[in-house]
């Protein structure tokens, strides 16, 4: 179980693996799992994983959602036509 007064414990990778294997995942159909692990380690985790999740800020979150909306497709033949999600 995740213990949110141990928010200090967990970085944000580690809490978003953990809300996804034990919460996410025995509860959601095979595509929204994949959707969802896919987003959590090529997005998130690369890019603010390693925040502390008590040290998260709403700057941290706007950023990320900036640079996914405006570069963050990965592969080349979609970033060519659209670069952002």
């Amino acid at each position: 179980m995740l213990d949110v007064s141990r928010a200090n414990e967990y970085t944000v990778a580690t809490w978003l693996r953990t809300w996804f294997e034990l919460y996410a995942k025995p509860h959601i159909r095979p595509s929204t799992m994949n959707y969802y692990h896919r987003n959590i380690e090529q997005h998130v985790a690369p890019a603010i994983g390693d925040i502390p999740l008590n040290k998260l800020t709403t700057r941290d979150l706007q950023k990320l959602y900036n640079d996914l909306q405006s570069n963050g497709r990965l592969r080349k033949v979609q970033k060519k036509k659209k670069p952002g999600l």
